[in-house]
């Protein structure tokens, strides 16, 4: 992405255009940008890129001028790639009726030999989440 200074407009034709274009080709990228990035009086444009392999995760991409030089910005915006997830059920806990001296109380009778005694620091975290649900629960 940037100022790269090599006009890709169809129109225009140079050795160091057909060079980028091999190398493009080559690479399998695709310049998202199709409109003119740097406009004056008598000419315009497009030397500002924005190159990439999967143009299918940039939705949104263009030129934008801020009036403050005579290049204008270049923007993309990539699409997010979403997971496939089981279904989350999240439950939650009325506290209304908590009584803190209870849960301390229970707390403190729990067997924590397990988190102790494990093997690994894994099956203690998993010993130590069990007993403490118990208590919550």
């Amino acid at each position: 992405m940037g100022d790269a200074n090599i006009d890709v407009k169809p129109r225009v034709r140079s050795a160091d255009k057909d060079k980028l274009h091999r190398f493009l080709a080559t690479n399998q990228l695709e310049q998202l940008i199709k409109d003119s990035t740097r406009i004056t009086a008598d000419s315009s444009s497009l030397i500002d890129h924005i190159y990439c392999n999967h143009p299918e995760l940039y939705p949104v991409s263009g030129v934008c001028d801020p009036a403050l030089s005579d290049h204008n910005l270049i923007y993309a915006t990539r699409r997010r790639h979403k997971k496939d997830l089981d279904t989350t059920f999240i439950r939650g806990r009325n506290y209304r009726t908590f009584n803190e001296e209870e849960y301390k109380e229970s707390v403190r009778n729990i067997d924590w030999s397990p988190v102790f005694t494990s093997a690994t620091s894994t099956a203690s975290a998993v010993a130590f989440r069990e007993l403490l649900l118990q208590v919550i629960n």
